[in-house]
């Protein structure tokens, strides 16, 4: 079977057998929405259940395999993600159902087999078991698989943040049912099949949805663990779901990450390019994106005549037209909420400069685009400021007092990602440990900075638990103390 027949029809898997759900339910591109990229099959709460029950079967005997076998399992099935991922033109599709460009859908799909990689390279230093003795007795602390893991994922990288989920789970010993976002299932569905023909049957099932097939897979009493990144509301809901059970956490929820330009910083050509990139990446669709910028009055009208002039550079259009440079945003509410926050930000008396320039012959208004804006005087109680747009409209705002500016940030209910900009990178480190953040980048920003040996995660409403690095991987196990005193 060919690439584009296993994609066109996102369908549920379970056990390793395509199961249908409901009627399909198309799913349209983003910069055209007149055209149909496939469908997409909701799963019932019964085959949501079905999934769950074959996964629970296979992770006792895969919980038995040793840790090494573990890995050796993965890392081969690994080799096989990357040599169909190089064979088909997941690219390409992934751009027609989320709307990125077409370099940034290549980098999340070859996210797909590295991230698998990274970890097992990461899984004997964080899961073997830690033993030491002392006069006292013997004292050994094992890490141990939890059972079957639910994983909830987005749609604006769909590939890398539901491998970031799968492949922590099955090397700590636990089986997976992802559910991916339904505006995105296209390619993930490609990937995750060949993944799980490439392991132990049921390890890796798969079920498409909305809310339904969601709270089936939320509530079930046979998850062991949630695992979900999106939005604050649905993981407040997810959070009282699992609530009922006491069931294990993992929350990467939204943001609204402040940058935070001191009065020493470097407004080079390259540093302004760099900010841009973490800006505007994806139609600033990012949960690590920055989302509003605090500049030093003494260097703010410099940082907005240099930042336009960058943001100017971009040309939006279709992901797949090599001319463009920004694609649409994914889907409608995004869309018109993005729009009603621009909206409101000029009521309030804010001035917004619309930049960049449109790929010749595009189909504007079937499309859902939007060209990079800057605002400035803005209110800095505008929600524009206080919420997190999820789109290319960006607004800059004036500082003098450091001090003010950290209360304001951390009035935020939000908490995770932020920068600090600064020459003086001791003076930065400083600024920045008094940011209230799940992490703080000097000098840099954005998913392109994401060092996936570290854990990350956020803080207040922005999350709960971590993901990746050392730490992350233990979050898919239980901890057992096991002491001779």
């Amino acid at each position: 079977m060919t690439g584009s027949e296993l994609v066109r029809n996102a369908v549920n898997l379970v056990g390793g057998e395509r199961v249908l759900g409901d009627t399909p339910i198309e799913v349209r591109n983003p910069a055209a929405f007149g055209t149909v990229v496939g469908d997409v099959s909701y799963a019932s709460p019964e085959v949501v259940d079905a999934a769950v029950r074959t996964a629970t079967a296979a992770q006792r005997a895969w919980a038995r395999e040793t840790l090494e076998s573990r890995i050796s399992q993965l890392d081969k099935a690994a080799d096989v993600v990357e040599r169909f991922c190089e064979d088909n033109d997941l690219a390409s599709l992934l751009t027609q159902e989320q709307g990125k460009v077409l370099s940034e859908s290549a980098f999340d799909v070859s996210l797909a087999s590295q991230v698998i990689r990274m970890t097992t390279e990461m899984a004997t230093e964080a899961l073997a078991d830690i033993e030491f003795s002392d006069s006292r007795g013997r004292h050994i602390v094992s890490f141990d698989s939890l059972g079957v893991v639910a994983a909830v994922t987005p749609w604006n990288w769909p590939i890398v943040l539901s491998i970031m989920k799968v492949a922590p789970a099955l090397v700590a010993g636990n089986s997976v049912v992802l559910k991916p976002a339904p505006n995105t299932p296209l390619t993930i569905t490609a990937i995750l099949e060949v993944l799980a023909s490439s392991l132990p049957t049921g390890l890796v099932n798969l079920v498409h949805g909305d809310g339904r097939a969601g709270a089936a897979l939320t509530t079930h009493p046979d998850v062991a663990k949630l695992s979900f990144t999106g939005s604050v509301t649905t993981g407040r809901k997810i959070y009282t779901a699992g609530a009922s059970s006491i069931k294990n956490m993992t929350l990467e929820l939204g943001g609204n990450d402040p940058a935070v330009l001191l009065d020493d910083v470097d407004l080079s050509d390259e540093t302004i390019q760099r900010m841009c990139d973490a800006t505007f990446m994806t139609t600033g669709q990012v949960c690590v994106a920055v989302k509003r910028f605090y500049v030093h009055g003494d260097r703010y009208g410099e940082f907005v005549e240099k930042f336009k002039a960058c943001a100017d550079q971009y040309v939006v259009g279709d992901g797949l037209d090599q001319r463009s440079t920004m694609g649409p945003l994914n889907n409608e509410m995004q869309f018109k909420k993005v729009h009603a926050l621009l909206d409101q930000a000029q009521r309030a008396g804010a001035t917004a400069t619309t930049l960049g320039a449109v790929v010749p012959d595009t189909a504007w208004e079937q499309g859902y685009f939007i060209r990079p804006t800057v605002v400035t005087d803005a209110p800095s109680d505008i929600e524009l400021v206080t919420e997190e747009q999820f789109g290319p409209i960006i607004p800059v705002l004036p500082f003098t007092d450091t001090e003010s500016v950290l209360e304001e940030i951390n009035s935020s209910p939000y908490g995770l990602g932020s920068s600090v900009w600064s020459a003086d990178t001791d003076r930065a480190f400083a600024v920045g440990r008094r940011i209230r953040a799940g992490g703080t980048w000097i000098n840099a920003h954005g998913l392109a900075n994401l060092d996936f040996h570290f854990a990350t995660g956020g803080v207040k409403s922005s999350g709960l638990g971590v993901e990746l690095g050392v730490d992350g991987l233990r979050a898919f196990t239980d901890r057992h103390n096991i002491t001779e005193r």
